[in-house]
């Protein structure tokens, strides 16, 4: 019967009645959802096959299915079969939970969580250095963005943050903007001549022009780390394995996605840029950068900088790879980290 279906799983609800009342699964009696176990996982693009036993068989007037907060199956006949395939095909973790009714009165509710992980096994990327400039080793780098052909540069720490332009090739520091005392600066980004930057805690987003007069300051959602854009939305991570895409004007969160390879979510993403179209972030304290689909949260492919990270000398363990800048004239990046003395330009192969 279900032979054409690749990968599935059966939602077989089996209820005992007894004395008009189903037994309680919570003192150890059967369960009202035998199939999937809490914790199951699958693979992006499974298709989920519920079948709902025969309702009249238990003495039940019907049953729901829903997933997540969406309303997806209500069962009053039989047989009853259901193919969830969920358009937007989202990774992470998943809400299922069956309400079973009689005389119109819910009886019992079961919850199961699973888990939607990646289907593919992320390409290793290679690279090569081309060159090497001097960098600020003040700079508590938290956001990187190559506009202009100067480089911008958001810089954290209390009493310390905000953002500078940068000379790239002499590493001198052309303008500068300090952010208010109790801010700690993180990821920035540019659009449209416009300048944003997050703040780790202060739960603010500052804009600047491009002379770094200050536009605005609105109220930010959660915690700033990595900020980047596709021209239309901005792109935010907040240190967990969601990424946020945000209106630009209203800051309200228009859809999100979270971020997973073949055998977890990828935790902590950090500073963001979007490179023709796909989101590159730091792995906080890691010498990894990931590629991610924008779509579907799947990390396309690693590239391990490990080498770099060597050859800067770490005074203390924040000292680490956070800073991403996209040349894209020359489909170059630029990379460096939290007061690094270099500055490196690299072509990934």
């Amino acid at each position: 019967m279900i032979n054409n279906i690749k990968y599935y799983f059966i939602f077989l609800l089996i209820i005992s009645f007894s004395c008009n009342k189903i037994q309680d699964h919570k003192t150890g009696d059967p369960s009202l959802l035998l199939i999937p176990q809490n914790g199951a996982k699958f693979k992006y693009g499974d298709s989920i096959l519920i079948t709902v036993s025969d309702l009249k068989l238990y003495n039940l007037d019907s049953i729901q299915v829903i997933i997540d907060s969406g309303f997806v199956l209500k069962a009053n006949q039989i047989p009853t079969n259901f193919i969830w395939n969920p358009k937007s095909n989202i990774l992470g973790n998943h809400l299922i939970k069956i309400i079973a009714y009689k005389y119109g009165v819910i009886k019992d509710i079961e919850i199961r969580q699973v888990t939607v992980l990646s289907n593919i096994i992320p390409l290793s990327y290679s690279y090569k250095i081309i060159n090497t400039f001097l960098h600020d080793t003040s700079s508590f780098t938290e956001g990187l963005v190559f506009y202009n052909d100067f480089m911008y540069e958001g810089i954290g720490l209390y009493g310390k943050s905000g953002i500078q332009k940068i000379n790239f090739q002499t590493g001198v520091v052309v303008d500068k903007v300090n952010l208010p005392q109790q801010d700690f600066g993180e990821g920035i980004t540019i659009m449209q001549d416009t300048i944003y930057q997050l703040t780790w805690k202060s739960k603010l987003l500052y804009t600047y022009n491009l002379n770094f007069k200050l536009l605005n300051s609105f109220p930010y959602p959660m915690e700033g780390w990595g900020l980047t854009n596709n021209g239309k939305q901005l792109i935010a991570s907040n240190g967990t394995s969601t990424i946020y895409f945000l209106n630009k004007n209203t800051l309200k969160m228009e859809r999100r996605i979270e971020v997973y390879n073949q055998n977890k979510p990828i935790e902590k993403l950090n500073e963001l840029e979007y490179i023709d179209g796909f989101i590159f972030s730091n792995i906080w304290k890691s010498d990894t950068i990931i590629k991610i689909d924008p779509e579907t949260g799947r990390v396309l492919a690693c590239l391990n900088l490990k080498e770099i990270s060597a050859l800067n000398t770490k005074t203390y363990q924040e000292n680490v790879l956070n800073g991403i800048a996209y040349d894209k004239n020359n489909n170059d990046l630029f990379i460096t980290g939290k007061k690094w003395s270099k500055l490196y330009q690299i072509k990934v192969k």
